[in-house]
């Protein structure tokens, strides 16, 4: 019987995966609690737990008439836009800041 093996799991490909992890809606938490010490996951976790501010945002921006919902879909379009920018940083193994969001997140949650 052929036994699986994870030797190929090293802990930069579980970094990778938690730094993903943290663009990913209410998923960005799991990372925070996973490696509170690591400070690459750290600033990853902290870019994606403003866009999941914004997208917890959005449903209320949609309650106003008209200028809501322009709002919400831009929110909508630019935080997608903002969560693929995020993990295309990380793909290509870059601690690049997110645009718009990035430096106000480092002047807040630091």
């Amino acid at each position: 019987m052929k036994t699986l093996s994870l030797n190929w799991l090293t802990k930069m490909d579980c970094s990778k995966s938690l730094k993903i992890i943290s663009y990913l809606f209410i998923l960005n938490l799991a990372p925070f609690q996973l490696q509170k010490s690591n400070p690459e996951v750290a600033f990853h976790a902290k870019q994606g737990f403003i866009q999941l501010v914004i997208w917890l945002l959005i449903p209320y921006a949609l309650l106003i008439p008209l200028v809501g919902w322009v709002l919400g879909v831009v929110l909508l379009v630019a935080n997608i836009a903002l969560m693929v920018a995020g993990i295309y940083s990380v793909v290509k193994g870059k601690n690049n800041y997110v645009p718009f969001i990035g430096k106000f997140v480092e002047k807040i949650l630091s």
